[in-house]
């Protein structure tokens, strides 16, 4: 069983018709607080990657959505877009038990990425990586 804290406020999430939502994220280190997000989506298998550009104000956001033979091989591309990019992976999940599961693949590809506490997200000078403990 994890320790960690992975389930968004219900009372946030139910404005979107959805109970119940897990998060995790895995920041690389020296991570600024602020950068691109690689984002994987569970069951779903939606992979976005928002490179931190912007164009006449709106955010550039790359779906990429060709079908992937298994939950291992999504994990496997978004953590390649993740270490080449040195970007952030986010990683939604419907339950904590398939959050857990991707981020334990997801480690393996990441070694240079640690796991940042859900609470110390929301404000970007607290996600900082030289400020999470």
């Amino acid at each position: 069983m994890s320790t960690w804290t992975t389930r968004l406020p219900p009372e946030r999430t139910r404005l979107f018709g959805v109970e119940e939502m897990h998060v995790a994220w895995l920041l690389p280190r020296g991570y600024p607080g602020r950068g691109p997000v690689v984002c994987l989506t569970i069951p779903e298998c939606e992979l976005k990657f928002v490179s931190g550009v912007e164009i006449a104000g709106a955010m550039i956001v790359y779906t990429f959505d060709r079908p992937r033979p298994s939950l291992a091989r999504w994990i496997k591309d978004a953590c390649k877009i993740a270490s080449d990019e040195n970007a952030v992976l986010f990683i939604t999940a419907d339950t904590v038990q398939q959050l857990e599961l991707a981020v334990r693949l997801a480690a393996k590809r990441l070694p240079h990425h640690e796991r940042a506490a859900l609470e110390r997200i929301a404000d970007p000078a607290a996600r900082a990586r030289e400020r999470l403990s």
